[in-house]
């Protein structure tokens, strides 16, 4: 799995995380902007995102 599928699994994962109530709004909102970050750094250097398949 590629580092932007690993993201996208990783929001997924904090959105059921908050919508199960085992995180607030705030930490939800921290997280997806980290996840955002990262994405648009790999979008701005692709040759940094490896494939292990």
């Amino acid at each position: 799995m590629g580092k932007k599928q690993g993201l996208t699994v990783r929001e997924e994962m904090i959105d059921r995380a908050y919508r199960g109530g085992v995180m607030g709004f705030f930490q939800r909102w921290s997280q997806k902007k980290s996840i955002h970050r990262q994405k648009q750094s790999d979008e701005k250097n692709p040759a940094s995102e490896t494939n292990d398949g």
